[in-house]
């Protein structure tokens, strides 16, 4: 073979290292050569994919929001109340799941603009952690009068947080729980995908979350199992938490009230905040705060 003829084939295969991000690479173990110039281009400190549970939440109407707050600080401080987020691990959900061991879960979270993402190690104290925790935010955000919606699924995920460099955060099952809150979710709720529900139902099954956690999760009436907001408002309900709960609910009826008031020229918009005053009605119904119901949904 000639020289140039060799040249030009070779020009024909050889692929710039720079345009690999992850490759899949099948190297003969003999050849020492290859495997000494392979540069591998993964940010440092990543190693990749990992199996993970991740959590996408959107705070709703935040553009609307984002207009008020021009000329309104006190709405400002709000929404920075929202989104600086620091959640820690409840010692008691860890014990309900079965350990003492903060770190077992490897939670991670981060914000950017009105969304929120959070992932875990995919065991049932990574998926307990995790669902108690975007509870817990978004109970927080309803009795401040802010709605939100999400989904948590398993899988395939790149996510970076904290450790003092940017958070980053891509793959196959972050686009899952995107689609699923942007196409499915539909009401201010965070639903779970298939696997997660499975796997909820397993470890409760298993009875790896003790006896509280499971009310923290229900089957929503149009199919999906989603988290129950309203889980501590019912009677016997998830009590772990000992905030000022009837201030809250007070709080939560506000939120419901105002903005049934306000989206009542907007019929797709009424019809999700009614939906989820629906679910706080038949939470106090039979409870302690049952004063608290939003009897203008009874006409």
């Amino acid at each position: 073979m000639s020289a140039t003829k060799a040249t030009k084939q070779s020009k024909k295969t050889s692929t710039p290292q720079s345009s690999l991000l992850f490759a899949q690479v099948n190297l003969d173990k003999s050849d020492n050569t290859q495997i000494e110039n392979f540069e591998d281009d993964t940010p440092k400190g990543l190693e990749g994919y990992e199996e993970r549970y991740i959590a996408f939440v959107d705070i709703l109407g935040f553009k609307n929001l984002i207009q008020k707050s021009k000329d309104d600080t006190h709405l400002v401080s709000r929404l920075i109340s929202a989104l600086d987020i620091s959640p820690e691990s409840s010692p008691t959900v860890l014990k309900e799941a079965g350990t003492d061991d903060s770190s077992a879960a490897d939670l991670r979270v981060h914000t950017f603009s009105d969304f929120v993402v959070a992932s875990t190690k995919p065991t049932h104290v990574g998926l307990a952690i995790l669902t108690y925790v975007i509870w817990s935010q978004s109970v927080n955000w309803l009795s401040n009068s802010l709605f939100c919606r999400g989904a948590i699924t398993k899988g395939r995920v790149l996510h970076r947080a904290g450790n003092g460099s940017p958070p980053m955060v891509f793959g196959p099952a972050f686009v899952e729980a995107y689609q699923l809150e942007s196409t499915i979710a539909d009401f201010p709720r965070v639903i779970f995908s298939r696997p997660v529900r499975e796997d909820w139902a397993l470890y409760t099954q298993e009875n790896k979350l003790g006896s509280k956690l499971p009310l923290l999760v229900e089957k929503c009436s149009d199919g999906p199992s989603c988290i129950d907001v309203f889980c501590h408002v019912k009677p016997n309900g998830f009590n772990l938490v000992n905030d000022d709960q009837p201030k809250e609910f007070s709080q939560m009826r506000t939120a419901l009230m105002t903005h049934l008031d306000e989206t009542a020229e907007n019929p797709g918009h009424h019809r999700k905040i009614q939906w989820l005053a629906r679910k706080f009605n038949a939470a106090v119904l039979h409870s302690r705060s049952g004063d608290l119901r939003i009897v203008e949904l009874d006409n």
